[in-house]
């Protein structure tokens, strides 16, 4: 079984300290860290933030470490024994898929800075945190710490936390299901309107699909000072970094903060508990290479707009608008005449995210995926008189 320990106390670098305890087996074994990470489908470079690593016994005798590659580092011992590795990770990328470390917050994504060893994945692992006096721990860690069990390294590593002394947290059930809201950084959130508008989306949502995939759901909501916006999926949770907080109650920042958060818990079911079968396990050594991201991500932003307006939460032309913006934003796009949807899915580790390489070969599968959920939707209820439309189908999954 693997132990990770986490201590907190060079928030002047923002360096996170990681222990990693491990019994092997006698020859070459193994260490990675995840080339990228579910919800971000291009490859990362976490290694660059990861130094001083090194490898010792139990009792501090040093080991021989030899790097193979960027994201893999090797130990050979003659016999089985326990093992410790011990690394720094410089924590300093606030948004949605990465990690934070200052006097203050404290953000951990396990993505970005666990090592694992492939051969022992779906092994039970466990996670030990050594934080500061007063803080609070917020996210959906499975257990009330400081010392947490999973039931393997993908759970692990798709359990984000914060951890403040000055977190912002409410707790209440929607649609059957204990919901809380975990708020760090400057921010005046209505916490009964956000309450009830939630629970307006949770219920539609439910309804569609009739159950919960998990038994708890946790909102984590990164508040900054400037603008940002940007938000990643987990398994009983979702990271949402927006910015500037003092905006969060502004009818427009407010319109978008219910449309991320609905498009999140939408995620809940459409990729986290549905999911192509080629992304199934996941695979943190490589490219996980699928065409079908157009559904994961393009009928989730699809329905999560839908949802907000079945709730009630906003009007007719409240969604028409922003129909008629996914469609000003897919024809803007070059390569709207060009590219198919499994096309743009494949390719998305290479062009899906960044910059446009050739010009005029680029679309959004998030953007053309919502525009042909729509237009799927609309056929179907078309052609059955709406006895039938797309919730029977993602129902049925």
């Amino acid at each position: 079984m693997m132990t990770y320990t986490l201590t907190f106390a060079r928030a002047a670098e923002q360096l996170i300290d990681v222990q990693l305890e491990a019994e092997l087996p006698g020859g070459p074994s193994t260490f990675r860290l995840p080339h990228w990470r579910p919800g971000r489908y291009e490859l990362q470079h976490y290694a660059r933030n990861l130094g001083d690593l090194r490898a010792e016994t139990l009792d501090g005798t040093p080991l021989s470490l030899t790097q193979l590659a960027t994201h893999a580092w090797e130990i050979t011992l003659p016999e089985a024994a326990s093992i410790r590795l011990c690394y720094v990770y410089y924590a300093t990328q606030p948004d949605a898929g990465g990690s934070w470390f200052d006097h203050d917050q404290i953000y951990v994504n396990g993505i970005n800075l666990f090592l694992y060893r492939q051969e022992t994945i779906e092994a039970p692992c466990n996670l030990r945190l050594q934080l500061p006096a007063g803080y609070q721990v917020g996210g959906g860690l499975p257990g009330p710490g400081p010392e947490y069990a999973f039931a393997d390294f993908h759970q692990l590593v798709d359990t984000p936390f914060f951890a403040s002394p000055d977190l912002i947290h409410h707790q209440f059930v929607a649609a059957g299901i204990p919901t809380h809201l975990w708020f760090m950084g400057a921010c005046q959130p209505d916490l009964p309107r956000i309450e009830a508008d939630i629970c307006a989306y949770t219920e539609a949502q439910v309804q569609l699909f009739g159950t919960f995939p998990v038994a708890d759901y946790h909102y984590l909501y990164l508040m900054l000072p400037h603008r940002f916006r940007h938000g990643v999926e987990h398994h009983n949770s979702t990271v949402i970094t927006m910015g500037p907080g003092y905006r969060l109650m502004e009818p427009a920042f407010y319109r978008s903060f219910l449309e991320i958060s609905s498009h999140e818990l939408f995620h809940t079911w459409n990729v986290k508990a549905l999911r192509p079968a080629d992304m199934w396990p996941y695979d943190y050594r490589q490219e996980n290479y699928s065409r079908l991201h157009y559904i994961t991500e393009g009928i989730t932003t699809y329905y999560g707009d839908l949802m907000l307006w079945k709730a009630g939460l906003w009007t007719l032309d409240e969604w028409l608008t922003s129909i008629n913006g996914e469609l000003q934003r897919h024809y803007k796009m070059g390569g709207h005449d060009r590219i198919s949807l499994e096309e743009a899915s494949f390719r998305s580790w290479t062009n899906g995210y960044s910059a446009e390489g050739i010009p005029n070969r680029r679309i959004s599968f998030y953007t053309k995926g919502y525009l042909v959920a729509l237009l799927l939707d609309l056929r179907l209820r078309l052609l059955t008189e709406h006895v039938t439309s797309l919730d029977q189908v993602m129902a049925t999954f």
